[in-house]
């Protein structure tokens, strides 16, 4: 085996820009030895482009316009915001005055002093700032945890190890490739950039990125509006699932069921929609008014709050008045989730989502050894081939997949130990 001369640091970062820098500079301020990488020649990336405008939504609510995302990050930076130009001030990075952006609000600042500052704190703490130079891949241990990457540099091939690695490389819109298959086969060749031109999708790629997930919440028109999810109404959801599938890329969705405006199928609306998605992991939930938040202060003012909600969607505990009768939601609801957990009609789900996100050709990183492979295999099939009392379920669809998905053996099974752990929450939460 081919051996590399190697380096260790607490924090290794791929990207010298905004976000890459931020997070380097203020892991070496807190006492970490910091090593970040940069394909280009100079530091700042794509910030180099921008005003200089820090900026963000000032509610939770303005913060969704520009999609769901992964909620809870968008908390950290409402609740961390402040912290942040707290940090610049104290460092003596100028600002400017608050001023009105979009749907909040934000400052001007002197970006290059902010990278520069943040370069020289890496340094002054005993950490590198290493400039064109490549990252090769990604390294990994044998249970498949990011242990560092492996670089090219003008001194060699290094593999540089640490305790946490920050993937900050941007994004892909300088890759024609990428933007074919991810925006339109016309934006290939066809779309006016004002780009950094290494924004090529290279953490994408390290990364592995082949799963998605999405929150759909509902199939139904007016349930999205009254979630105020106009971004679920630009586009036939059914087609943009098979869009992002036919690129090589398992979707994963959240349902809602509950809203004020659902209809009375909406039960079977929502069952049919997954099917015919082929979304094998569909997470669905009754609505639950979390405090504060716009939809608990409406039914608050309507006086149809219950009482505090208990922080999950999966229990049949409402804590508020529903239009639809309330027995009968929670007994559709279970009625979705038999259905969809249903053994043959999740295998014939995970098989129609293999088949659609193959065509590409993908096959996703495998970042585990042989042994543990194998002894994932053995649990699997031992569980759902020999003991499941739907284990015959199970051999058809192996037999599905080697016959028509083989080279998506790995994620076949993944999918099938996801299926049964879902399926028994199922059968515990319905009984």
């Amino acid at each position: 085996m081919t051996t590399h001369d190697s380096m260790s640091c607490d924090v290794l970062v791929l990207g010298a820009g905004m976000a890459g820098l931020s997070a380097a500079g203020y892991a070496a301020e807190h006492g970490a030895t910091v090593i970040v990488l940069e394909r280009a020649k100079s530091i700042g990336g794509s910030a180099l482009l921008s005003g200089g405008i820090l900026w963000t939504a000032t509610s939770r609510e303005r913060m969704q316009l520009y999609g769901t995302g992964i909620p809870g990050l968008g908390d950290v930076v409402l609740r961390n915001y402040a912290r942040g130009l707290e940090w610049l001030r104290r460092r003596g990075v100028a600002i400017s005055p608050a001023v009105p952006v979009l749907h909040g609000r934000g400052y001007q600042i002197d970006i290059l002093d902010h990278l520069r500052g943040c370069k020289n704190l890496v340094e002054q703490h005993g950490g590198h700032v290493a400039l064109d130079t490549e990252s090769r891949e990604l390294l990994r241990n044998d249970n498949g945890a990011v242990t560092g990457a492996r670089i090219c540099h003008a001194d060699g091939v290094i593999d540089v190890h640490a305790a946490a690695t920050i993937l900050a490389t941007g994004g892909y819109q300088n890759s024609s490739e990428l933007r074919a298959q991810h925006i339109h086969p016309n934006a290939r060749d066809k779309l006016l950039l004002r780009t950094n031109p290494m924004s090529r999708g290279d953490g994408m790629r390290l990364a592995g990125f082949n799963r998605a997930f999405l929150g759909i919440e509902t199939p139904v028109e007016e349930s999205l509006k009254e979630a105020q999810k106009g971004q679920n109404l630009r586009h036939d959801l059914l087609e943009s699932v098979k869009k992002i599938q036919s690129y090589g890329i398992e979707v994963m969705a959240g349902f809602i069921v509950g809203f004020d405006n659902d209809p009375d199928d909406i039960f079977d609306r929502m069952i049919n929609f997954i099917k015919d998605s082929a979304i094998p992991l569909a997470m669905v939930g009754l609505l639950t008014a979390l405090p504060n938040t716009q939809l608990w202060r409406r039914l608050n003012s309507e006086g149809r709050l219950l009482g505090e909600s208990g922080g999950s969607n999966t229990h049949s505990d409402l804590n508020f008045v529903t239009r639809m009768d309330s027995a009968r939601l929670v007994e559709g609801y279970k009625s979705i989730l038999r259905s969809i957990y249903d053994t043959r009609e999740y295998y014939d789900r995970a098989l129609e989502c293999l088949r659609r996100v193959s065509q590409t050709g993908f096959k996703s990183q495998r970042g585990t050894s042989f042994l543990n492979d194998l002894s994932a295999l053995t649990r699997i099939t031992l569980k759902l081939g020999v003991r499941d009392q739907d284990r015959w379920e199970f051999w058809r669809y192996l037999t599905q997949t080697l016959a028509h998905n083989r080279g998506a053996f790995a994620d076949s099974m993944r999918l099938a130990a996801m299926g049964y752990h879902f399926r028994k929450l199922t059968e515990t939460y319905c009984e």
